[in-house]
């Protein structure tokens, strides 16, 4: 086991050493300050990210995946580092994947295969897309957790117990939360695989215990993908990112390249999107063992074999644009992007097939078919685990880069000129918002007709005293959204739109007024909220009562 990790070790060199890389999705780097910030304002759950948009805010994490940034966040609260917290974000999955690949493949397989499919699950040429080149912290996760998940499912179908179905619904609830929609694509990958992995299924008692384990992981992450789902009608729709731009030719799946530069229409991509030349090998030669050496394989494997054949002919498929017109039949089919990220299954698919070919194959061949398939994955694949560059930057250097105007200590005096150069598009506006905000208000809370005084309590609370010669006009600084409450001298009051940003205007009358503007759970969310405590202490009460259980035997 300790062996195994070490061998990731030289994938995550550079994220060891002095310095930072900057790939595509650096914007991840402000999403953990954002999550810590939201945590610090005494959201919880958190949803509202108060410094986006030139502190007008967003509701970023009512809709995005949570995991990574929930970590992240962590870290910023353990370290105070931000720099160092984006990298252990990535750190700590790649070596949680291959302790769990290895975990996973070691049940069904033994350990030789276990640990070739584990190295190779992690040197293939897309896991050092996802790290060096884009930074796609979600994308990582998934893939950290995909096996321990597989492995708790299979868990649960070997020797069903409430105590499985409890763990396991555990480990589906830190899935779902990792990433929005590649998590619920990968369940039925997931279901059938671990089908084709047991020998004797009583179908009556596992579709009992699937359906309370599913149950109990849809309660406990029902807090945020509920509203995501409920919600998604307030907020534009449309991605800069459609997923019929970026479908991949054949021959670059097929044949090794490399670069850092980003996924364009037509063939002239700045990025790889190669399946791997030892995935590709390990294919076709699974498929002459099936061709002609079939008495190799006991029934088990020979069915597991061609299952995983055909569903990495399948994904190919899907990467390819003629498979379109089925992509546009998933209901959230633009939001995937990137046909490409169905490496990620190619990937998990192939490290399988790589611990079946080795557990085959006649005891004269498995050293050397184990030894070939490490040594070149290792030697092929490692050059490409590096950053097109390091940079050595300060915490603050990136905030201004992503913010208006916050450092670690706080604000600072001016606007960011480098802030002025970002755009935000993946935050897509609430429907109300007619025009993106170009600057930073003068003051968080205005008044006319009125003189006004105010402090902020936290991040997402303020309380304001306005005197007012006649009938005023407030106005709040923050994208008004579903959440945000105002009370005018002790009562609760409509937050009003204001025109073009979308922010909250209040009218208030003559004289001295107290107001608070504050972020509150709304009642459908609080639903959703309750439900999961609920799903939680469920789960908790199964876990505890098996502890019991098992200690009394």
């Amino acid at each position: 086991m300790v062996l195994v990790i070490i061998f990731a070790l030289p994938s995550l060199f550079f994220l060891f050493k002095k310095g930072n890389y900057e790939p595509h999705d650096l914007h991840h780097i402000a999403d953990i300050y954002e999550m810590y910030r939201a945590f610090s304002s005494g959201q919880f759950p958190p949803r509202f990210g108060p410094d986006f948009s030139f502190g007008f805010g967003y509701p970023l994490f009512n809709y995005y995946y949570l995991l990574p940034f929930y970590v992240g966040a962590f870290f910023v609260f353990l370290t105070k580092s931000l720099i160092l917290s984006y990298k252990l974000t990535f750190i700590l999955p790649m070596f949680l994947s291959v302790f769990a690949m290895f975990v996973f493949l070691r049940r069904v397989f033994g350990n030789l295969p276990a640990l070739v499919g584990a190295l190779l699950y992690t040197y293939t040429p897309y896991r050092a897309v996802q790290l060096y080149v884009r930074g796609a912290v979600g994308e990582v996760w998934i893939m950290a957790l995909l096996p321990l998940v597989a492995w708790s499912f299979l868990k649960v179908l070997s020797k069903p117990s409430l105590g499985s179905v409890a763990s396991s619904s555990i480990l589906l609830f830190f899935f779902l939360v990792s990433h929005n929609y590649l998590s619920f694509l990968s369940l039925p990958l997931v279901l059938i695989l671990v089908l084709f992995l047991s020998d004797k299924v009583n179908i009556k008692r596992v579709l009992k215990y699937f359906a309370l384990l599913i149950t109990l992981s849809l309660g406990a992450s029902s807090y945020w993908w509920a509203p995501a789902i409920l919600e998604k009608k307030l907020v534009s729709s449309q991605t800069p990112f459609p997923l019929y731009d970026h479908f991949p030719f054949l021959r670059q799946l097929i044949f090794p390249s490399w670069g850092y530069g980003a996924s364009l229409w037509g063939s002239g991509d700045g990025m790889s999107f190669q399946i791997g030349v030892v995935n590709l090998l390990v294919l076709f030669s699974l498929l002459l063992l099936l061709t002609f050496k079939r008495g190799l394989f006991v029934r088990r494997f020979l069915r597991l074999s061609v299952f995983l054949v055909l569903t990495f002919f399948v994904l190919v498929f899907f990467m390819n644009v003629r498979s379109y017109p089925l992509w546009r039949l998933i209901p959230f089919y633009d939001f995937i992007q990137f046909p490409w990220r169905l490496l990620i299954y190619t990937t998990f698919v192939s490290s399988l097939m790589s611990a079946v070919l080795v557990r085959v194959l006649p005891d004269r061949w498995k050293n050397v078919s184990a030894l070939v398939i490490i040594v070149l994955s290792f030697v092929l694949t490692v050059g490409y685990f590096k950053p097109e560059k390091l940079v050595y930057k300060k915490d603050d250097d990136y905030l201004a880069r992503f913010f208006a105007d916050r450092t670690m200590q706080g604000r600072r005096d001016s606007i960011s000129p480098e802030y002025l150069g970002y755009s935000e598009d993946y935050l897509l506006l609430p429907k109300w918002v007619s025009e993106r905000a170009k600057t930073k208000p003068k003051e968080k809370i205005e008044v006319t007709n009125g003189i006004l005084s105010y402090s902020e309590i936290n991040p997402v609370r303020y309380e304001a005293t306005v005197t007012a010669e006649k009938q005023g006009l407030v106005v709040f600084h923050s994208y008004y959204f579903p959440g945000w409450e105002v009370k005018l001298n002790g009562k609760t009051v409509p937050a009003l739109v204001n025109q073009p940003y979308g922010d909250i205007k209040l009218e208030v009358p003559q004289g001295e007024n107290k107001i608070e503007f504050y972020w509150k759970e709304t009642k459908l969310r609080l639903i959703f909220d309750l439900i999961s405590v609920a799903s939680f202490l469920a789960l908790l009460y199964i876990l505890f009562n098996s502890y019991i259980r098992k200690r009394e035997l």
